[in-house]
């Protein structure tokens, strides 16, 4: 296990990516803590496209990675932070709309990121809903769009092949499918959310070459 969380700090401190949900519907609890590190990893859907993608300069970076920590102020809204690489860091407000013992829940996620190479402000919006399995596991559905420069360009510009004000601002979007599973029980003493895995599928919707993001992300 401290093998993949190195492994998983290395990748956030070298890389970053605006795409990525990696939690349910359910906010964190009031008093709680929640700190989640998550990977991602693009495979695209053929050889062909991925050597169209490359040629293009359209290609996703060969993964990435994020933290974000949350704070239960309210029963039903979490406040937090967040860093991306060492491209952003920024804050953001998770509200569950719906009522705090249903199994099926919907919350709306609002983020504000810092872009540190270009300074400007990079807004994303997420709803996400999910069914709980059991009191340890959910599955979850989730959109989320956000405008900032093009991930696409960010390898380029960080390798100085391109300036970053050659790196444009654009929509992008995804659909994201995921389980969340608690590995350990919890207890009211603890303030931390305890121990668990994430897995999760990504579709990024404007890419001119399809592509599937493998996320996997571990929370406390």
């Amino acid at each position: 296990m401290k093998k993949i969380v190195c492994l998983l700090f290395l990748i956030i401190f070298i890389s970053g990516c605006y795409y990525g949900n990696f939690q349910g519907a359910r906010t964190t609890g009031e008093g709680k803590f929640n700190a989640r590190l998550y990977g991602i990893f693009p495979a695209y859907l053929s050889s062909d496209s991925r050597r169209k993608a490359e040629a293009s300069g359209e290609d996703m970076a060969s993964y990435a990675g994020g933290l974000f920590m949350q704070y239960g102020a309210t029963p039903r809204f979490d406040l937090g932070v967040q860093t991306i690489g060492y491209y952003s860091f920024g804050f953001h407000a998770k509200w569950q709309a719906t009522p705090g013992k249903a199994r099926f829940n919907v919350a709306p996620i609002l983020w504000l990121n810092y872009f540190i190479p270009k300074k400007v402000i990079v807004p994303k919006f997420t709803i996400v809903m999910s069914l709980d399995l059991s009191k340890r596991a959910c599955l979850y559905l989730a959109y989320e769009g956000f405008y900032a420069p093009n991930v696409t360009k960010w390898d380029e510009a960080q390798k100085g092949k391109i300036p970053w004000s050659d790196v444009k601002e654009r929509y992008m979007d995804s659909i994201c499918f995921g389980a969340d599973v608690t590995l350990q029980k919890g207890t009211p003493s603890n303030s931390f959310h305890p121990f668990g895995l994430s897995a999760e599928l990504g579709f990024p919707l404007k890419n001119k070459y399809p592509v599937i993001l493998f996320g996997i992300g571990i929370f406390y």
